[in-house]
């Protein structure tokens, strides 16, 4: 189950933040690639990342480029049993709660004014 978790988080962390990030003119592109689309869509919630913040380029970068492959090596780790298996979960999952707490926490600090008006989704 833990290799499953790990697997799924470090290819979206790759591949969908990865995007994000190596693609900043993801929002002018006209071509059906389906990241770009993704992207579109999550950026009418939360206009900071059609913004390209840097703030959030930063955090999304090192999610992609360190902490998608090292939840890759989690996966490694636990299938044969290596003893820094456990380091690394830890790491991640430190990694993962501090993107999530500047990801909040400057929301709350420059006033929660990202959002689409809440009639959007409905």
């Amino acid at each position: 189950m833990l290799m499953c978790l790990w697997s799924f988080t470090g290819l979206t962390h790759m591949f969908l933040e990865g995007y994000f990030v190596f693609s900043p003119d993801f929002y002018k592109k006209k071509t059906p690639i389906y990241l770009a689309k993704v992207w579109k869509e999550y950026t009418k919630g939360d206009s900071r990342y059609v913004a390209r913040d840097s703030t959030f380029v930063s955090v999304e970068g090192i999610t992609a480029v360190l902490e998608g492959p090292t939840c890759l090596l989690a996966v490694y780790a636990i299938s044969t049993r290596k003893t820094y298996m456990y380091i690394l979960q830890v790491s991640i999952s430190l990694g993962q709660l501090y993107g999530t707490v500047v990801y909040f926490i400057t929301a709350i600090l420059e006033g929660d004014n990202f959002d689409a008006s809440p009639y959007h989704y409905f």
